[in-house]
């Protein structure tokens, strides 16, 4: 039979709290939406992360603690978790560039069209959204880009503790500032496929005035896949060139903002 035996409470009630915020990040990851992730190696995963983490963090937990008390930690719970949840979802928003670049280029292809006339899809993610999210998160991954998460997430602990969070003060600014930068980025990411279908629409369009007998609906479609597919391929290098450096802009944002 074993017996467990608290010798100091404090420090059981840190690691509670950095558990907390580690979990309230890692739910949020999007790297773990490429699979299906059971809950329950995401907890062990944040149990991981914060023994890696814990005995850097810890002096500003315990201060925390020293402060409001073991007995209200239930409030410092709250607060930590909140804390990683905005952090993790911040950091969401970013990756967010790629599905909606993705999102965007599908619709200008063709490949969503299928959508308006089977109500019965519903949000279905279109191929280019799997396809570019997943490589652009895979390059990530390999390059070392989830360093700065890891980094940026272990800087809350120093400047969004219990006493000193004046940074949450900023978070509806920045938040938008991030919402509006994804949505232009993705445009931007998105333009050759857009000024593709703009051409091919108007020259359709020019079409159907001269020759009104042509199904100009069954040739756009033929012609925005072809022509989608064959700019992508011209531009793709070129993309992820440009949403990696992206990413780098705006986790450099992100990380400015926690520091």
């Amino acid at each position: 039979m074993i017996n467990l035996t608290v010798t100091d409470i404090n420090e059981l009630i840190a690691f509670w709290l950095v558990f907390c915020r580690w979990s309230g990040i890692i739910f949020q990851l999007p790297l773990f939406d490429q699979v299906g992730v059971p809950g329950v190696l995401k907890v062990l995963f944040g149990i991981a992360v914060s023994w890696c983490f814990y005995p850097s963090v810890s002096i500003f937990v315990l201060q925390d603690i020293s402060i409001v008390g073991k007995d209200n930690f239930w409030v410092l719970s709250a607060f930590y978790v909140a804390v990683g949840l905005m952090a993790g979802f911040l950091s969401r928003i970013i990756l967010q560039i790629f599905n909606s670049a993705g999102s965007i280029i599908t619709q200008q292809v063709g490949f969503g069209a299928v959508r308006y006339f089977d109500l019965s899809i519903g949000d279905q993610v279109g191929p280019f959204e799997k396809f570019i999210n997943t490589t652009v998160v895979t390059m990530i991954v390999i390059g070392g880009g989830l360093y700065p998460l890891f980094k940026g997430s272990f800087m809350t602990f120093e400047t969004m503790n219990f006493l000193s969070f004046s940074q949450v003060k900023g978070i509806v600014p920045f938040a938008l500032y991030l919402f509006k930068s994804v949505f232009n980025t993705a445009i931007i990411l998105a333009m050759p496929l857009i000024v593709t279908n703009i051409v091919v629409m108007t020259l359709l369009g020019i079409i159907a005035r001269a020759v009104p007998q042509m199904n100009v609906l069954m040739v756009s479609f033929v012609l925005n896949i072809s022509l989608g597919l064959f700019v992508f391929i011209l531009s793709g290098e070129e993309f992820y060139l440009a949403s990696i450096n992206f990413y780098s802009k705006f986790i450099g944002d992100w990380l400015l903002f926690f520091s």
